[in-house]
């Protein structure tokens, strides 16, 4: 959703920062692969599921590539992909920790944002069930 706001280099690392965490928790389920997958189509570049980069220098990169605004971005749709599954793992919340402490995000700063994006997720999924009720469902 807010992926245009990076450069070219930014989108790729930003890939590479996605694989690693989606591989953290030896489990790359079909939900977090969809959502790569959407996040290559709105960044316009090719999808893979192989990363080019280790986690620390895609996250170090990240840090040197993007303003603050860019880094919010990419910690929110990073969060997203966190709950993609709907299980957030001991791995994949030691990889926020590092996104809050790299990045230079409060602790009060990242609990609002993951609340939002949780908010987000809800409304989305409401809005889905909506959506067949009314228009799939007999």
């Amino acid at each position: 959703m807010y992926l245009n706001l990076l450069n070219e280099e930014a989108k790729e690392v930003f890939l590479d920062l996605c694989i690693n965490l989606a591989e953290s928790d030896d489990d790359f389920c079909q939900k977090e692969k969809n959502l790569i997958d959407q996040f290559c189509q709105e960044m316009n570049i090719k999808h893979r599921y192989m990363a080019k980069l280790s986690l620390d220098k895609s996250l170090n990169r990240l840090n040197e590539l993007c303003d603050e605004r860019g880094k919010r971005a990419v910690t929110a749709e990073i969060i997203g992909l966190v709950i993609a599954d709907e299980v957030i793992s001991d791995s994949e919340s030691k990889i926020l920790q590092q996104i809050t402490e790299k990045f230079s995000i409060s602790h009060i700063e990242m609990e609002k944002l993951i609340g939002l994006v949780n908010e987000l997720y809800e409304l989305s999924t409401n809005y889905i069930c909506l959506f067949d009720y009314l228009f799939i469902s007999p």
